[in-house]
């Protein structure tokens, strides 16, 4: 019987930048010296520049402001925001992301016009020291380039983490697919998560955040 060597696994580029990324989330909840803000747009089926909802969470983990004052973090520490934009509300997605708009869990959702949802954020985001601001979402990039297109100041210096990317370096998956966030949150068996209550902007954000803080806290 022959025994064929297995090949050494060869990590690559991307997967060494995931790792790279997660030591640094590590580092910066560790430290607590940031606040970390989640994001999650939902936009109409193959038109992206009509947003039909916005969804923000924040965990702030400095201290005196962390609340429940115990790290790592209590759920309960994480506040989401849901926008409905009014404009758009008689629009809904029934394909391929079915809109789960009316499912929001974490409060109560805001039904306003687009350009109201970009200045309230900015408001929530001048709240905080800008250079104590870290951003974080599920797949973030394409969230990222439409709120600053909407107007929202998310300037490029602030450190972003991309969950599923944060998810394949905690996993070691050097070749492995990016996963999704129900899947992610199943696995790390995060509160209140369940399947149904996807596809809400809030609560996306939220469950995102949720499972940041399990992966780096």
């Amino acid at each position: 019987m022959v025994t064929v060597p297995s090949k050494p696994v060869v990590e690559t580029k991307t997967y060494r930048r995931d790792c790279v990324a997660l030591e640094r989330a590590r580092i910066l909840t560790s430290a607590r010296t940031h606040v970390f803000i989640a994001f999650d747009l939902k936009w109409l089926e193959g038109e992206p520049d009509t947003i039909l909802e916005i969804g923000a969470a924040t965990l702030d983990l400095r201290p005196g402001f962390l609340r429940p004052a115990r790290y790592p973090p209590s759920t309960w520490a994480i506040h989401s925001r849901f926008y409905v934009i009014s404009e758009n509300r008689h629009l809904i997605n029934t394909r391929h992301a079915k809109s789960n708009r009316y499912g929001f869990k974490f409060g109560k959702p805001y039904i306003a016009r687009q350009a109201k949802a970009v200045a309230s954020i900015n408001k929530l985001l001048s709240r905080y020291p800008s250079e104590q601001i870290a951003v974080v979402g599920q797949f973030l990039s394409r969230d990222l380039r439409k709120l600053r297109e909407l107007g929202v100041e998310i300037p490029r210096t602030w450190p972003a983490f991309d969950v599923a990317n944060l998810d394949r370096a905690a996993c070691g998956a050097v070749n492995g697919r990016r996963r999704g966030l129900g899947v992610i949150c199943e696995e790390l068996e995060v509160r209140y998560f369940g399947p149904e209550r996807l596809g809400n902007a809030g609560n996306d954000a939220w469950f995102a955040l949720a499972a940041f803080a399990a992966i780096c806290c």
